[in-house]
């Protein structure tokens, strides 16, 4: 794809003896700015856009032909690419980017408060950090909403009313046995096919969810933990985590089972949010979440 296209043209100008393999590390984030229309050309641009030792930016924007002469922006994504060693796999330095213009020095400089801002996130738990104030009034206010507008039900987490829906019912689930079809050049499953398939279970979620049609509007960053390897049995569980106005958030948790040892490990998450401008009130029901975490 054109993010690892770029980073391998940066990578690979330097004076290691052959080729360093590229990786993805993380989508930063991927927003769609205006509506596509397929009977438009589109023109990728990818550029590296910030660079630490072994890790490389890369945006990429893709735009839409608006007239003869005239291309219009129509998404923006930006990716977190690893440099590795081929004979070690180890992480391997690559070609420091100097920017020059006002425009590249900008670019760097969200570069590095991406990288600083993914460092800070790494040490944010659950299970060693406290939730934040407004997080603690988004889960006050669930609380209250919720219990108000399950008042005589005896059990407001588990049941439904006309504005809330227990979390543990937006559930949808999805197995997918890993096919040779879908490998990369290091042989192991594409992330680009991952995020389709957690993409159109998210889709379907939220469409579920919300019976009214949803658009996508982004995808925040994403972390590539765990490769997948060619035969795995990958399942997607998607889940609405989050309801505001029209806006629907979904997460898809993807994981690899050994069926041989009964072992699952999480290999990413995925968080999408949809807007379903169609829907017929003014505002899509809420989820209660059903457990602290």
């Amino acid at each position: 794809g054109m993010p690892a296209n770029a980073a391998s043209g940066h990578a690979e100008a330097g004076p290691h003896p052959q080729p360093l393999l590229t990786v993805t590390a993380s989508v930063v984030r991927i927003r769609l700015l205006t509506t596509l229309f397929p009977d438009r050309d589109l023109k990728l641009l990818g550029h590296v856009t910030w660079v630490g030792k072994s890790s490389m930016e890369i945006q990429v924007d893709c735009q839409a032909r608006k007239s003869a002469t005239e291309f219009e922006p129509i998404l923006h994504a930006s990716f977190t690419m690893v440099a590795k060693d081929p004979a070690t796999k180890a992480s391997a330095n690559v070609n420091p980017l100097v920017p020059e213009s006002e425009g590249e020095k900008r670019r760097f400089a969200q570069g590095e408060q991406n990288r600083q801002r993914r460092l800070a996130d790494r040490g944010v738990s659950l299970s060693v950090q406290a939730p934040t104030a407004e997080e603690r009034f988004i889960l006050h206010d669930l609380f209250m909403a919720g219990k108000k507008s399950a008042a005589g039900s005896g059990d407001a987490a588990a049941t439904a009313t006309p504005t809330f829906v227990p979390m543990s019912r937006t559930v949808n689930q999805s197995v997918i046995l890993c096919q040779p079809s879908e490998r990369n050049i290091h042989n192991t499953i594409f992330g680009g096919y991952l995020m389709r398939k957690g993409f159109e279970l998210a889709f379907s979620t939220a469409y579920l969810f919300a019976r009214s049609q949803p658009l996508f509007v982004m995808l925040n960053e994403t972390t590539f933990h765990k490769p997948v390897q060619i035969g795995s049995i990958l399942t997607l569980n998607a889940t609405v985590v989050f309801t505001k106005e029209k806006y629907v958030q979904v997460e898809v948790a993807a994981s690899v089972t050994n069926p041989e040892v009964g072992k699952s490990e999480l290999t990413n998450v995925f968080s999408f949010t949809f807007h379903c401008p169609n829907y017929k009130d003014t505002e899509i029901k809420r989820v209660l979440p059903q457990t602290y975490e």
